[in-house]
């Protein structure tokens, strides 16, 4: 559904898409995603509709409930090359 902005008219609306802004997250070969996303936050809802749209755009999601679980996580030899952090959680100290 086209975005509705006051004083634009119908041929003018800009409308919002449900695809990444970038094509990161296929390989040339088409084989395997690029990016690796941890999304940590202790709110259930946030984090899976989160997860949800990063993985229906082709990126593979790691998610944890706390700053614990997200070290963890970090600190795997195939860790996940981005980070998108609660600013407060348990389990966390910073």
């Amino acid at each position: 559904m086209p975005a509705s902005f006051p004083g634009n008219t119908d041929e003018t609306q800009p409308t919002i898409s449900n695809t990444p802004p970038m094509d990161l997250t296929v390989s040339r070969r088409g084989r395997r995603p690029l990016v690796r996303i941890l999304i940590a936050d202790d709110d259930e809802v946030s984090r899976s509709m989160l997860g949800t749209v990063l993985e229906d755009w082709g990126y593979t999601v790691t998610s944890v409930r706390d700053g614990n679980q997200a070290w963890a996580a970090m600190q795997k030899p195939d860790a996940p090359q981005l980070a998108i952090l609660d600013w407060m959680m348990p389990g966390s100290r910073a």
